[in-house]
Parts: C-alpha cells; sequence; structure tokens
C-alpha cells in the first residue's frame, strides 16, 4: 500500500494502515505536534476552568461560575433566558419547546412570565 507522509508529503510503502510518517525523523516530529495540540487542550486554564465548574453560557457567552459542590447543568444564566424570552414573546412570536421547557426549570409558566416580564417592561 502506498501513502503520502503527513509530514514531508514523500511517497512511501507500508503494510500497516495505522502507519502516517515515512521516517523515525518524521514520527517524532508528529509526535511532538500531536503533544502540542493536546497541551493546548488540557492548559492549566482549561483545568482551572473545569475544576471551578465555570462554563460559558449559550446565549451570552460570558463564563458562569457555579459552586463545585453543587452539580448545576445550567448552561445560560437566568437574566439571559429570561431576556431572550422576553424579547421572542413582544416580537409577538411562539416559544419553541426548550425554552417553555427552560422557564418552567426556573419555576415559571408561560402565564406568570408574560404577567411578569413582557407586561411590566
Amino acid at each position: 500500500m502506498t501513502k503520502n507522509c503527513k509530514i514531508c508529503e514523500k511517497e512511501f510503502e507500508t503494510n500497516n494502515r495505522r502507519k502516517v510518517c515515512c521516517s523515525a525523523k518524521c514520527a517524532d516530529i508528529n509526535k511532538r505536534i500531536i503533544t502540542k495540540q493536546w497541551n493546548e487542550l488540557h492548559s492549566r486554564d482549561y483545568q482551572r476552568n473545569r475544576k471551578n465548574g465555570c462554563t460559558l453560557c449559550r446565549i451570552c457567552g460570558k463564563p458562569i461560575h457555579r459552586d463545585v459542590h453543587k452539580r448545576s447543568t445550567a448552561t445560560m444564566h437566568d437574566d439571559c433566558v429570561y431576556k431572550e424570552s422576553a424579547e421572542i414573546l413582544k416580537a409577538g412570536k411562539k416559544l419553541t419547546d426548550a425554552q417553555v421547557q427552560r422557564l418552567y426549570a426556573r419555576g415559571y409558566t408561560i402565564k406568570e412570565f408574560i404577567e411578569e416580564y413582557v407586561n411590566n417592561e
């Protein structure tokens, strides 16, 4: 089987389907590249955010800091959910099932939410 080297693009013969480099020198370079990518992915900042329970809000993109001992599954700020839902209702559109479930999870029915947020603003 003829393959192209991942590093130098030179053709080489191999019987091993998993081999991607033509020589030991290219294999070392490939290993350094893969190690560098792995280290960037698992850097201290990445680990620190995981330890602190920090995730990014799916609506605004800002970090959500949660108590480490209370493993909440929240991926959005409450204020972002309320603001997004209020804007949709003010525009005269209907909330999706997921948006309705987000409101229910925060203790609101649609009627209560409309009375409190949409009509008062």
